[in-house]
């Protein structure tokens, strides 16, 4: 076993570590959160990584993704690029394979399938019902990771990790997703349109975001 691995052998052991070294995992979001994500398994020596992200780098992401450089160009920079260059950066043994795809795509569900685990960094509850009921459908142990910011007078932030296993402790089931707006996610733009033209208008679709910053990610 590589000596850089020395201080994670004497917490995980030997045998853990080569668990690590031989487990396949998928992260689908390679943003604020799956950036930092994908650096650690990295460090910690996962041997096999695949990242799932369709984006490019915006400079709107520069202030948290620890993937991006400063002459990183936008537009031009697929995040799963910028992701593969620094796990290479961290160990050029780790297997690295990309796919600059949604997740509804049969690519992104076939390295879902593949792996042992799956971490879900993405910001939509329609997404997040898709890798809860595939990684439940496939036994595949789902980590889904969020963070966030309510501003205002009174300000709250933090983050949550959920670990659903074994058909335990899936999002739906610990009530961390919102199922409506899931359903009006994954609708289309039909059912999209047919909510604002009964409800109004989304302050999501306002083109708005609210705040993000790297050390909360």
């Amino acid at each position: 076993m590589d000596s850089r691995f020395d201080r994670n052998i004497r917490f995980f052991g030997a045998e853990g570590q080569a668990r690590l070294r031989n487990a396949k995992v998928t992260i689908i979001g390679a943003g604020g959160v799956g950036s930092h994500v994908l650096q650690q398994l990295a460090f910690l020596g996962v041997g096999s990584i695949c990242v799932v992200d369709a984006e490019q780098l915006a400079d709107t992401n520069r202030n948290r993704y620890v993937t991006c450089q400063f002459s990183d160009p936008v537009p031009g920079s697929p995040k799963v690029e910028i992701a593969e260059r620094l796990i290479r950066g961290i160990d050029p043994n780790v297997r690295v394979a990309k796919i600059q795809d949604s997740l509804v795509s049969e690519t992104a569900f076939r390295a879902v399938i593949d792996s042992n685990y799956v971490f879900g960094c993405v910001d939509t509850e329609g997404a997040r019902l898709i890798l809860t009921e595939l990684c439940a459908a496939y036994g595949r142990p789902y980590f889904d990771i969020a963070s966030d910011i309510e501003a205002g007078e009174q300000s709250r932030y933090g983050g949550r990790v959920c670990i659903a296993q074994r058909g335990a402790s899936c999002l739906v089931c610990l009530g961390q997703l919102d199922m409506d707006e899931a359903q009006r996610e994954l609708g289309g733009p039909e059912a999209r349109r047919l909510h604002q033209a009964i409800y109004g208008v989304r302050a999501t679709d306002l083109n708005k975001t609210g705040p993000s910053v790297v050390s909360i990610n």
